[in-house]
């Protein structure tokens, strides 16, 4: 036996229940579209506030799990690529994804997910190349640039690198963003690491235990708080690089020498370095005032001057051979 539910007034019914009772032959009604195209965008704002809020608040794991309910949400905007479907609110949906995306773009290189920051650049890329007719370009613009090209130079991306470059405005060259990204990837290009900075970084020093103090100026301080942890990468290779060419350049260098050259924060980070890091290569001074290099092959030649020194020449002259050889084979081509 039917009983008969109560009547309620229709505006006291829930969002969900209205939905069904704007049903008709033809379908949803279009009021009902606008209605549901609101009530999506008005979720996923509330979901970028709070996404914004555990961020701030450092707590990575929540926050990622926001950011894969923001990019749910998205995937009901009409108006967004790949759909493009015209609606009330077209430019309220894509101005929301694109802060979306920006959002997350910044999220991954704070967690230095390198490959969660490629996939949402080149989402985000869309935005910034077909939207500009339609939407005022975000003032995270310059920083996201910025933020790839010096992800590019990290991995060593120099092709692509140059190649976004290639598409950017001249003032967009100007920017402080952008030049950052540049002076740093002539610097490293140069060899002139002594350029290669960061002092206007709080916890450098005990982030990397490299000096602060530099002369240079190419990357003396950050455009933006979003830029540390990829210049900091940036700094540790930086730092390898000149210890390998000390192995190859010194037998041995004084503590204070060796701070200076390695760019180390202090004696003790270089001395801790040496016994953790390089325990097999690098030997520490009975007096303690001096690095020593390439302990385990001195040993097994015996200093005796021979071994080593005879297969540098023989390098050394097999070198000088094929260079002059490919310079006459140049010479014939031209």
């Amino acid at each position: 036996r039917r009983t008969r539910a109560p009547s309620l007034p229709f505006a006291s019914l829930p969002f969900a229940c209205t939905r069904v009772l704007r049903f008709s032959r033809g379908g949803i009604r279009r009021s009902d579209r606008i209605g549901s195209a609101m009530d999506v965008v008005r979720l996923a704002r509330r979901s970028l506030d709070h996404f914004k809020s555990q961020v701030k608040q450092g707590k990575w794991e929540d926050a990622e799990e926001t950011l894969v309910e923001l990019k749910l949400h998205l995937t009901n905007f009409q108006a967004v690529p790949p759909r493009w479907e015209p609606c009330a609110n077209a430019n309220e949906q894509l101005q929301l994804a694109r802060d979306i995306l920006e959002e997350a773009v910044l999220f991954s290189a704070q967690t230095e997910d390198d490959n969660a920051f490629e996939r949402n650049f080149l989402q985000l890329q869309t935005y910034y190349t077909d939207t500009n007719d339609v939407l005022p370009r975000s003032s995270k613009h310059l920083v996201i640039t910025g933020l790839n090209l010096l992800r590019l130079l990290v991995q060593s991306r120099i092709a692509e690198f140059h190649l976004h470059l290639e598409t950017l405005s001249a003032s967009d060259l100007r920017s402080p963003e952008v030049r950052y990204a540049t002076a740093l990837e002539q610097s490293l290009m140069e060899g002139a690491y002594n350029k290669i900075s960061l002092p206007n970084i709080p916890g450098t020093h005990a982030a990397n235990g490299m000096a602060a103090g530099s002369t240079g100026s190419s990357a003396a301080s950050v455009p933006s708080p979003a830029y540390i942890p990829l210049s900091r990468k940036i700094l540790a290779t930086v730092r390898d690089e000149i210890r390998s060419i000390s192995e190859q350049a010194y037998a041995s260098l004084s503590v204070d020498e060796a701070v200076r050259v390695m760019r180390f924060a202090s004696e003790r980070d270089l001395l801790d370095f040496a016994r953790e890091e390089k325990a097999d290569a690098w030997k520490v001074s009975e007096d303690g005032k001096r690095i020593l290099f390439n302990c385990s092959s001195n040993n097994n030649n015996g200093g005796g001057g021979g071994g080593a020194g005879s297969a540098m020449e023989v390098n050394s002259m097999e070198l000088i051979r094929n260079t002059l050889h490919y310079a006459n084979q140049l010479e014939r081509i031209i």
